[in-house]
């Protein structure tokens, strides 16, 4: 359950693959107005460099990372993200991982996400 009353931007949202976030992501999304959402940035070289120039110029986004791409972020946005108090940050999981391994197969097989 999310404390509308605590939340504050940027929001950063940690992940692994079919837990969810991209539900949870747009969720907060409609309910925190005017802010980019910025989905997996890290899948797409222009992508990416859209959310680092909006990173710098404000803090008014949501951004939803998969653990296995943030190796791709240069250190000045990943040392935020991570150590700054400042960033409202919110781990997800998904609690039964032989479900979460087996939707990921499923998917990859298919090349539908």
């Amino acid at each position: 359950m999310i404390d509308w009353n605590s939340v504050r931007l940027p929001i950063v949202i940690f992940s692994t693959a079919r837990s969810g976030s991209s539900a949870l992501a747009n969720h907060i999304h409609r309910k925190v107005n005017d802010v980019m959402l910025s989905e997996e940035p890290e899948h797409d070289e222009g992508s990416l460099s859209k959310f680092l120039q909006a990173a710098q110029e404000s803090k008014q986004y949501i951004v939803k990372i998969h653990s296995d791409g943030f190796e791709k972020y240069p250190n000045w946005i990943s040392e935020y993200l991570i150590q700054s108090e400042e960033p409202y940050k919110i781990c997800i999981r998904r609690r039964n991982k032989l479900e979460q391994c087996v939707s990921l197969y499923i998917e990859l097989d298919r090349h539908k996400w």
